[in-house]
């Protein structure tokens, strides 16, 4: 995961920015692009809380004013490995191959669910 990704998802172009761990966390920065505008951000960490991993994040409208209230996150609980996937309530991460990575986004708008899939590939 480590390095620059960039896909296609939710109808836009998305680029993805993972740091090594470092500091008992990894950070993740994720920006969204639609019509050669940013949508959003979102800032991800990769951390251990009572034993337990959490993938944490928090959305960013283009002026970085933040959608969460100011001390909430949008936290997925680790859930368990299988294979190359690495399932989060919520998100699953899925390796392809060296240079291709799946993520699957449980989505609810309307009190409706619906997976979104990101297709990224590495750029370095």
């Amino acid at each position: 995961m480590i390095g620059s990704w960039e896909g296609e998802a939710v109808g836009g172009s998305v680029r993805e920015i993972w740091t090594n761990p470092g500091g008992d966390a990894m950070i993740g920065i994720i920006s969204l692009v639609k019509d050669s505008k940013p949508v959003f951000y979102e800032i991800h960490t990769f951390t251990e809380e009572e034993n337990v991993l959490l993938l944490k994040l928090k959305h960013f409208d283009p002026n970085l004013v933040s959608r969460e209230e100011k001390e909430k996150t949008t936290d997925f609980l680790f859930i368990m490995t299988e294979a190359n996937r690495f399932y989060f309530s919520g998100e699953t991460f899925e390796k392809v191959g060296p240079d291709q990575m799946h993520m699957f986004l449980a989505l609810t708008q309307d009190d409706k669910t619906h997976e979104e899939v990101f297709k990224m590939r590495r750029l370095n």
